[in-house]
């Protein structure tokens, strides 16, 4: 029994290795292809910050930092996946820090351009007969005053845009004023033409031109300047006018009332 128990083991025992051994090469190639994979990804990722720190747009940029990333960062046969992994991250962190520059320097550029085209838009208006009877001594100090230079940053660059379209929008508002006071000064003066032709008339005179006069003459001697005055007047003036205009039709068709009433008398006196 003994000599049938030990032929009998040793094929157990090696019936047992088997399956042991096939895990063990598994696990194995499962580790390089993890590994395999890992390092694939660095050396992707290193040949782009290559790429970009060679790029046209990291031109004029202070890569020092990324460069120094890309030359110290490197792994071998031997390392571990952890290892390639926490590499892989410090490339991409170097990757993602250099196209953030580049990003904010193509802001910057285009901040500058902005800035460019503002004032020059500042200055074409205040050149422009747009402006010639308009005040513009704070539009002018602003053009004159308002520069960046070649270190200035994102923040100022843009406070000073600001600054400058405030100033295009308040000289553009002065012109607007300007347009519409001219415009309220000529609807003035039809308004006064409008009265003074009117009282000028016989059918006004009848039913008496004392209050029309008096609101003509009080606005031609006072002085009107703003917007607001010249609307009230031109509204006191159309009042006044339209007052007037009602008094003669009113006495037209009192005139024509009392014609028919004696028109009507008359027939009846002679029927």
């Amino acid at each position: 029994m003994k000599r049938k128990i030990l032929l009998f083991t040793p094929l157990i025992i090696a019936g047992s290795l088997i399956p042991t051994t096939l895990t063990a090469c598994n696990n194995k190639d499962s580790k390089l292809t993890k590994q395999l994979k890992a390092k694939q990804t660095f050396n992707n990722l290193k040949n782009k910050l290559q790429d970009l720190i060679n790029s046209e747009d990291a031109k004029d940029i202070d890569a020092n930092k990324e460069i120094n990333t890309l030359a110290n960062t490197t792994i071998d046969d031997n390392s571990q996946i952890q290892d390639i992994e926490s590499k892989t991250k410090t490339i991409e962190d170097a990757i993602e820090s250099l196209t953030k520059k580049i990003n904010d320097k193509k802001i910057l550029i285009k901040l500058r351009q902005d800035f460019n085209k503002a004032k020059e838009d500042l200055k074409n208006l205040l050149e422009s007969k747009e402006v010639a009877d308009i005040e513009k001594e704070i539009e002018l100090n602003t053009l004159n005053t308002t520069d960046i230079a070649k270190d200035s940053l994102q923040q100022e660059i843009q406070t000073k845009i600001q600054k400058i379209q405030d100033a295009i929008q308040s000289i553009n508002k002065k012109i607007n004023d300007k347009k519409l006071l001219n415009k309220e000064q000529q609807n003035l003066v039809e308004a006064k033409k409008t009265l003074e032709n009117l009282i000028a008339t016989e059918d006004a005179k009848t039913v008496g031109i004392d209050e029309a006069k008096k609101v003509l003459d009080n606005n031609k001697n006072n002085k009107i300047s703003t917007i607001e005055e010249i609307k009230k007047a031109i509204n006191d003036l159309n009042d006044i006018t339209a007052q007037l205009n009602q008094k003669i039709a009113n006495k037209k068709q009192e005139l024509l009332e009392n014609f028919k009433k004696s028109k009507q008398d008359l027939e009846e006196y002679i029927n």
